[in-house]
């Protein structure tokens, strides 16, 4: 399974607790294809599956990544955000459970769309 985030700092505080590896460079250079928990930003993952992913964060608070939203113009910003999302959203063979708090980021389709299912955590 794979926990990714917009950002590394996300990502390992979704993680917070849990023994994982890190999605980087150096980790991949020989493929562990053991069960596991594998971590890390969504264009780490680009190229790869996963049997469960799991996207915390995504609130608009997170994306669009402020930096982003703050050098481009919405409409660029949406889309570069918009194709990161789609990398991680992808790399999911089974299942993919996303997780926001406060307001849902805009970049994905409205929670009546039909695409997903929406329950509230108590």
């Amino acid at each position: 399974m794979a926990i990714l985030a917009r950002t590394w700092s996300l990502a390992e505080g979704a993680a917070w607790g849990l023994q994982y590896r890190r999605l980087d460079g150096d980790n991949l250079r020989a493929w562990d294809p053991t069960p596991g928990v594998w971590v890390g930003p969504y264009h780490a993952a680009k190229g790869l599956e996963f049997d469960f992913v799991i996207m915390p964060s995504l609130g608009f608070e997170h994306l669009p990544h402020p930096d982003v939203a703050s050098a481009f113009d919405p409409a660029e910003a949406a889309a570069r955000e918009a194709r990161l999302l789609y990398v991680a959203v992808t790399r999911a063979r089974a299942q993919l459970l996303l997780t926001y708090t406060g307001t849902l980021t805009p970049l994905l389709p409205f929670a009546g769309s039909g695409l997903w299912l929406e329950s509230e955590y108590p």
